[in-house]
């Protein structure tokens, strides 16, 4: 009895708390990336520990692999988010079509357009990290908010993503990880 009850709880924990990332299956890794409570479709809440874990992992399994190195190299992102952790939020998007990131009109209105929205607060990106060869993964820095509503909703232009403009809700009651809230 006590090892059915085991069991069923076991079988309730989602995947990203009951096993180590190294042991993710390639559809959980995806998944964890594409339809979390910290990803929709093409974005993500990369400041969110569970999604700095996946990240890390998909950077160890596939970056490494295509460019033939133990380890991918650091860059620019991966270490503003070391230097900063827990003061900025996150928002990372998959692009298709890196040229429209390289106009710097199109750049000028992602960055105009783009707010973060909670309760009252409405705050604009602070910055931005484009894509590259190897991590084709825009990331759009926001401050955190001051005093957070029940969700995070973002209003976004993103040059060179199919849809480029859109509105992205994150619940937050549902982003918890380790039994904390996460985002």
């Amino acid at each position: 009895m006590i090892a059915a009850v085991l069991l069923l709880a076991l079988a309730a924990t989602p995947f990203w708390e009951a096993r180590q990332p190294k042991d993710w299956t390639e559809d959980e890794l995806r998944q964890m990336l594409v339809n979390s409570p910290w990803a929709r479709a093409e974005v993500y809440l990369a400041s969110a520990t569970p999604m700095k874990i996946a990240e890390e992992e998909w950077r160890r399994r596939h970056i490494a692999k295509q460019f033939d190195a133990p380890e991918p190299a650091e860059d620019d992102y991966f270490e503003f988010i070391r230097n900063n952790p827990g003061k900025h939020i996150i928002l990372a998007v998959r692009v298709d079509d890196f040229n429209q990131l390289l106009k710097a009109e199109e750049v000028r209105e992602m960055e105009k357009s783009c707010v973060l929205k909670s309760g009252k607060q409405k705050l604009k990106v602070s910055g931005h990290f484009p894509p590259s060869s190897h991590d084709p993964v825009l990331r759009l820095v926001f401050p955190r908010p001051q005093t957070l509503d029940k969700t995070l909703k973002f209003e976004l232009y993103l040059p060179g993503v199919a849809g480029t403009f859109r509105q992205v809700e994150f619940y937050l009651k549902e982003m918890s990880f380790q039994g904390k809230p996460e985002y």
